[in-house]
């Protein structure tokens, strides 16, 4: 019996070693695309033995899953009013159009973003609403960059965090009547098990590389 209980011990270190030695980040395809790759390289140099999953969704999808424990971490914007994890910085929610776009003041805006469930196209609708400012969704993706290409395309635009403007467009608040946009933070929500030491080191990463930051909009957009 005392060596079927420490074999029952044993294989309990391993698995808890197991899961600790990975860290599953649920966050939004721009996010981890434009936002994480810094994060991550670092991260992984001085922990070359954790393994990083990261899981794009939807932020009411992530939250579900971190609720079930299918996710260590989240990372998501938030509204200003929300009190939704800890709030890394704000971010301009700009508009974003290529240099040749060209909106009648009178046109619906022809927009293009994320599907529905993603804060910023909320708020984007939102504005345009609140100034009766008629809108027409003209193609929607999970792939940033998809929406990237949409909106250098000349033929549509976006609401999106400043520093997720794609290289290439203009931020083009104030034209064509385009209404005024809220700031939204970028928020990160954390399981309960706080015993994870590598979620822990991560977390910290985190902190330290999405912080309150100065003019870094260009040097965090991507490359197209």
């Amino acid at each position: 019996l005392e060596i079927l209980r420490l074999n029952d011990a044993v294989q309990s270190d391993i698995k808890s070693m197991r899961r600790h030695s990975e860290i599953r980040v649920g966050t939004s395809d721009d996010y981890a695309v434009i936002l994480l790759p810094r994060v991550l390289e670092a991260f992984t140099l001085e922990n070359p033995d954790i393994t990083m999953t990261i899981h794009c969704s939807n932020r009411d999808q992530n939250i579900e899953k971190l609720k079930k424990g299918e996710l260590d971490m989240v990372l998501a914007p938030s509204t200003l009013g929300e009190q939704l994890g800890e709030t890394l910085r704000l971010e301009r929610l700009v508009w974003a159009g290529a240099p040749e776009t060209q909106i009648g003041h009178d046109a619906p805006v022809p927009l293009t973003g994320f599907p529905v469930g993603c804060i910023c196209r909320d708020l984007m609708i939102q504005s345009l609403n609140q100034n009766n400012r008629q809108w027409r969704f003209v193609y929607s993706s999970n792939s940033i960059v998809s929406i990237h290409s949409a909106i250098l395309s000349g033929r549509v635009v976006s609401a999106v965090e400043e520093s997720t403007v794609p290289a290439g467009a203009d931020i083009i608040n104030g034209k064509f009547g385009l209404p005024s946009l809220p700031q939204v933070k970028i928020s990160v929500l954390r399981g309960t098990d706080r015993s994870n030491r590598a979620c822990n080191r991560f977390y910290e990463h985190l902190k330290a590389g999405l912080g309150p930051v100065s003019g870094r909009s260009a040097e965090a957009r991507l490359v197209s």
